[in-house]
């Protein structure tokens, strides 16, 4: 499940941090199993600018060869267990999760908002030191270093989780989107959702639906920014205004005249960071059965686990036809396989169906897109385009 690219520069460093996830995976768990696969810019709709990335074959395989083992799922696999086990926040992520609906999927959102935001402080915070060695305000003490010097499989998380999408110019959803601007959008005219008597059962369960995640979402962030709003100000207490004004993206060597402000920092990264984390849950993650999407789905009707995210098998682009490959979970060896469902040809993209049986407007309120369209899911809504609001033809008379 690779997301929507653009040119940016940010979005091409992303992509290259992709792409080594496969080599990363094979030299940190060496169970695991890498066959001949490499992410590359995806073809599915023939537009490379407009996909993403995807998992391409590189040698000519036959039907039933193993591609991809992933193992032991516990440390390579992102789940529920790794928000209940967290150092700092673990009682907390575990009462959402038993007392909320859905509270396994807001935990873990938690928990990777918490970890992306930590390690783009702690890597400041180690660059400023290094650059200003004589600074006592803002250094690091060696023990400090030592902890960030992390195992093998803390650094491949790590490095798996700077790699997903977490802007919105990396992947635009309806989570991003502001009130104002969802209402534009989604009723035509920026009113209200009265509309929803005119359109059809198709186009009103879309706009229902997304109505859903997006108050979900909106409910879920105070009650995680709460939890880990403590930690984010401690790390930026112990970085330079300058430094603070480059994460937040203003720039210009302004920090002497700008008086930063570390609860205003610290909002804006959670704000953005939170709800990167619900999007990448919404559009990556896989069920408990590993046979379909989990957390994608509003929280009502999320698995139970909130979803796992899987390296380098989330690449899979979506297709609307037969899937060349298909995935298996075995509990008891504890790995997670991918096999050809059929022979494919070397440069082949290989492609997996998210969900099967959903409307094409629900589809692309959860995911983003709409498949097979190579137009996003905010164009076509906002073309009123008949693949998301069919129109209604009056009944033919007989002749």
């Amino acid at each position: 499940m690779s997301s929507s690219s653009s040119s940016s520069s940010s979005e091409t460093a992303t992509n290259t941090v992709m792409q080594d996830i496969p080599n990363l995976l094979a030299s940190t768990f060496p169970d695991s199993f890498i066959g001949p696969v490499t992410v590359s810019p995806s073809r599915i709709l023939g537009n490379e600018e407009e996909c993403g990335n995807g998992l391409f074959i590189t040698d000519d395989v036959s039907a039933g060869d193993v591609l991809l083992l992933i193992r032991p799922m516990d440390d390579a696999v992102i789940s529920i267990e790794h928000a209940l086990h967290d150092l700092d926040f673990g009682s907390d992520f575990t009462n959402l999760a038993e007392e909320y609906d859905g509270g396994e999927t807001v935990a873990i959102a938690g928990w990777l908002a918490k970890t992306r935001i930590c390690d783009i402080l702690d890597q400041a915070a180690l660059r400023d030191d290094d650059d200003d060695d004589d600074d006592d305000d803002y250094d690091y003490d060696e023990e400090t270093k030592e902890m960030k010097m992390k195992d093998d499989k803390s650094t491949f998380l790590s490095a798996y989780i700077s790699a997903l999408p977490w802007l919105p110019k990396d992947q635009d959803h309806i989570i991003w989107w502001r009130q104002e601007e969802a209402d534009d959008i989604f009723c035509g005219n920026g009113s209200d959702r009265d509309g929803l008597d005119d359109v059809d059962d198709g186009s009103r369960a879309m706009m229902e639906e997304a109505v859903r995640i997006r108050t979900e979402v909106a409910s879920a962030i105070p009650l995680l920014a709460k939890i880990i709003a403590p930690i984010v100000r401690s790390k930026l207490k112990m970085l330079a205004p300058a430094v603070i004004e480059e994460l937040l993206g203003f720039g210009g060597g302004m920090g002497d005249d700008l008086d930063i402000d570390t609860d205003l920092a610290c909002n804006l990264l959670l704000s953005s960071y939170l709800r990167g984390a619900f999007v990448i849950l919404m559009t990556r993650s896989f069920d408990d059965s590993f046979e379909g999407i989990g957390a994608s789905s509003s929280y009502d009707n999320a698995s139970e686990g909130g979803g796992r995210l899987v390296p380098v098998l989330d690449m899979c682009q979506h297709t609307t036809h037969n899937p060349n490959v298909y995935h298996v979970c075995d509990i008891d060896s504890d790995c997670i396989g991918l096999f050809a469902a059929q022979d494919i040809s070397a440069g082949e993209e290989l492609t997996i169906s998210y969900h099967l049986g959903l409307d094409s407007g629900v589809f692309g309120a959860r995911f983003g897109f709409v498949p097979g369209e190579a137009r996003s899911f905010r164009v076509l809504l906002e073309e009123r385009s008949n693949v998301l609001f069919p129109l209604t033809l009056p009944p033919s008379s007989n002749q």
